[in-house]
């Protein structure tokens, strides 16, 4: 599934003397994703979903001062299930808050009168 969604990404991208192979490849994917579904294999959706570790694979973070949590900001690679249970996990990038977002400031504060 990979390497043919690439392919067609790179062939959108190509000129129009890649058109007929572009085309075949884009049938080859509906029909392996038409087989895929039939036996119960679907894509995680993650884009802007919770971070979760079950579906998830963080290869990166990134901090964004308008984030409460960990938010799935990329995903690098898809990830499948089976039948509800995971065949592969989505290799994710994962936006955090900030570490000098006004909370995180007075969490640190609150820690050093604690201490």
């Amino acid at each position: 599934m990979d390497e043919l969604e690439l392919a067609v990404k790179t062939g959108q991208d190509s000129g129009p003397e890649v058109q007929g192979l572009l085309d075949g490849v884009q049938m080859t994917l509906k029909k392996l994703r038409k087989v895929l579904e039939q036996e119960g294999v679907s894509p995680i959706e993650c884009g802007g979903k919770v971070f979760d570790p079950t579906k998830h694979s963080a290869v990166a973070t990134v901090e964004r001062e308008d984030v409460k949590g960990c938010i799935v900001g990329e995903e690098v690679r898809k990830g499948y299930t089976m039948k509800d249970k995971v065949i592969r996990p989505s290799i994710v990038k994962v936006e955090v808050p900030s570490s000098k977002s006004p909370n995180s400031q007075t969490q640190e504060k609150e820690k050093k009168q604690d201490e």
